[in-house]
């Protein structure tokens, strides 16, 4: 893989050396400008609580079971589930005003 295909891309380097003798790593090696690691391991403890749900996962299936934690967050995220119980609301009291 080039260098140059993911331009924005920024990393850490979890093994830079410290400049003082008494310590083997450098204690800012976890962050470099604003760059950490800690969405991903946010992210990856919120995937592996909703997999904690189902008793066995196929492997064959692991992409639909995260595409359906997307679609799950997706709608908390946007706010969709709200949308579609107020449509739902609405339909509801247009209906029984029918009858």
């Amino acid at each position: 893989m080039a260098l140059g295909v993911f331009k924005n891309h920024r990393f850490v380097n979890y093994s830079v050396e410290s400049k003082d003798a008494c310590y083997k790593l450098a204690k800012n090696r976890w962050y470099k400008d604003g760059v950490h690691n800690q969405i991903a391991e946010g992210n990856h403890r919120l995937v592996k609580t909703a997999f904690s749900a189902y008793k066995y996962i196929r492997p064959k299936f692991n992409q639909l079971y995260l595409n359906e934690f997307s679609f799950l967050k997706n709608i908390n995220v946007l706010e969709l589930d709200s949308l579609e119980s107020k449509r739902l609301r609405e339909n509801f009291k247009n209906s029984s005003d029918e009858l």
